[in-house]
């Protein structure tokens, strides 16, 4: 097996988040002039070492067993900003194909779709209504 000696990033513990859970605040844009008055968050994050294990080959990993499985798949729809809202529907409908096939499920849907990075984003505008933001 392949295992990574790794530094991850973990919310720091801090003793405000005894009394205040941590946030950030994705401000609209109709927040306007008001944005200097607002704090937009107070996490504070804090790298710890840790050893990554890979799962791929594991055998004892089930989703009987464990909650999860692994699952190699490749898709051909990736949705992007260029892609618009289709490709978005695409990926979904691939995604509801795989879990169909794998679950010998007669119906499965796709209710959401969110492109996720690991790396601070800036926004002027913010939709969370638009499966298209990172």
């Amino acid at each position: 097996m392949d295992n990574i000696q790794t530094s991850i990033d973990f919310l720091a513990d801090l003793p405000i988040y005894e009394e205040e859970k941590p946030y950030y605040l994705h401000a609209s844009a109709s927040a306007g002039e008001h944005l200097d008055d607002i704090k937009f968050t107070n996490i504070e994050w804090g790298a710890r070492l840790l050893t990554a294990y890979s799962m791929r080959d594991n055998s004892d990993i089930s989703l009987e067993r464990n909650g999860f499985c692994y699952v190699e798949h490749k898709s051909d729809c990736i949705p992007t900003a260029e892609g618009g809202l289709s490709g978005v529907a695409k990926y979904r409908q691939d995604c509801e194909a795989l879990l169909r096939g794998l679950f010998q499920a007669e119906f499965v849907h796709c209710c959401c779709y969110k492109a996720r990075k690991n790396a601070p984003i800036k926004l002027d505008q913010y939709d969370p209504n638009n499966p298209l933001v990172v």
